[in-house]
């Protein structure tokens, strides 16, 4: 894949605005190797996935000694997948999954060769996510779930480092059958009204919604 100068315009306070500077440079590349293995189980009602994977950017955009946009940084990022969907009993529906992301800059660049070898900033190493529903009755869907991540970078240098904590977020749902076209659905997110950060930039970060409750009307034919 490729990804021209001014592709991420407009994000964490424009910093890839396309200018005059950097208009004319090459395409950032990125190579994704990956092998993946999945398991139906269960009579296959359940389905059990792994991939482990390398993804390496080159050409990517440092600053030389001059202070110039060049192509001449590189990074990598190497991790595993682990994932779950589908049925434990004819009741009991579960999807989640679990990442591990190694995120480095490889070659930083002329104009900073002692960041070579730093965490790359947006990547959190850990994640996982989990997702339970259960119909306790005909006409009602209990559902739980959990989100969590570790730690995210938001500036990495060999002297300092700007970062937003883990966190972790319950879930709830609620679903109740009305008839064969219409149903009701309570859906509740950040059930303790936990304070973290959604995304993190060098110069800000952005609060994450707290508590909510959304009740939806769905109509089939």
């Amino acid at each position: 894949s490729a990804n021209p100068p001014g592709a991420n315009a407009g994000l964490g306070g424009g910093t890839d605005q396309l200018t005059g500077k950097n208009q004319d440079l090459s395409p950032e590349r990125s190579r994704n190797l990956e092998i993946c293995a999945k398991w139906d189980v269960l009579d296959r009602r359940l389905s059990l996935t792994s991939a482990l994977f390398q993804t390496e950017k080159t050409n990517a955009r440092v600053t030389d000694a001059n202070g110039n946009t060049v192509n001449a940084g590189s990074q990598r990022v190497r991790g595993l997948e682990l994932g779950v969907a589908g049925k434990l009993t004819s009741q009991w529906s579960v999807f989640g999954g679990y990442s591990y992301l190694d995120a480095v800059t490889t070659n930083a660049g002329p104009a900073s060769p002692s960041a070579s070898g730093l965490p790359m900033v947006m990547v959190p190493k850990n994640s996982f996510t989990l997702w339970n529903s259960y119909q306790v009755l005909p006409e009602l869907t209990l559902g739980a779930g959990i989100t969590a991540s570790s730690l995210v970078y938001a500036s990495v240098a060999p002297t300092a480092r700007k970062w937003i904590p883990g966190y972790a977020r319950f879930d709830l749902s609620a679903t109740y059958r009305v008839n064969k076209s219409m149903d009701v659905r309570l859906n509740i997110q950040n059930l303790t009204d936990k304070h973290y950060y959604s995304s993190a930039y060098p110069i800000y970060a952005t609060w994450a919604p707290g508590r909510s409750a959304t009740v939806t009307l769905n109509f089939y034919q």
